[in-house]
């Protein structure tokens, strides 16, 4: 699936990454419009999105330089006759690599997706996490609605270590969430400090 690209109207620019985007020419990062990018961090690293500029924050936002919002529009898929909103966790920074914390950037996935299932034309959305190592330091929400969440089997982890810092039982938590779908990813507490292993 090829990140960013399913976007049908037109795009009113084009830069290499999300982060180009941030401090690219304000002209063209005024209210409506749309950026495409390659790439969060570096061309092609699976983050490529399109995105539409707004004045306000909202889910996805990549908050530019000029204090206007990237607001990203979530890919689209055909499936036995209905819409679903795709989107991957590297279109949010996720970068999976077991050494910086990525649970800000999940839970950005996650609420974009769910977010997007508001529209009436989407009937769920699919939350991808490819393979890595994402490590969580807080507690991961995962109070979503009508969402798969879906990895790369066992190449996919998400876990916490020695590092995390919140004071709950369950690192990962939803609460309220409604039609929710978890496959193909899996969980592990990596603490070795048993004085600090809450999990």
């Amino acid at each position: 699936f090829r990140f960013g690209n399913t976007y049908s109207g037109d795009v009113d620019m084009k830069v290499m990454t999300a982060l180009e985007m941030k401090s690219a020419d304000s002209n063209f990062l005024r209210e409506g419009k749309i950026i495409r990018t390659n790439g969060f961090y570096t061309s092609g690293d699976g983050g490529a999105g399109t995105y539409k500029i707004s004045a306000s924050s909202g889910a996805g936002a990549v908050e530019l330089d000029n204090g206007m919002y990237a607001i990203l529009i979530p890919d689209t898929m055909e499936m036995d006759g209905n819409k679903w909103a795709v989107v991957s966790a590297k279109q949010f920074g996720a970068v999976g690599n077991g050494t910086v914390s990525d649970q800000t950037n999940l839970g950005a996935a996650f609420y974009c997706a769910s977010e997007a299932t508001n529209d009436d034309d989407i009937y769920r959305s699919i939350v991808y996490i490819p393979e890595g190592e994402y490590k969580c330091t807080k507690q991961l929400y995962v109070n979503i609605h009508d969402v798969n969440v879906v990895g790369d089997g066992d190449s996919t982890v998400i876990f916490t270590d020695n590092d995390y810092t919140d004071a709950y039982e369950f690192f990962m938590w939803s609460s309220g969430g409604k039609n929710l779908y978890l496959a193909d990813f899996k969980v592990e507490a990596r603490e070795r400090d048993m004085s600090r292993y809450y999990r």
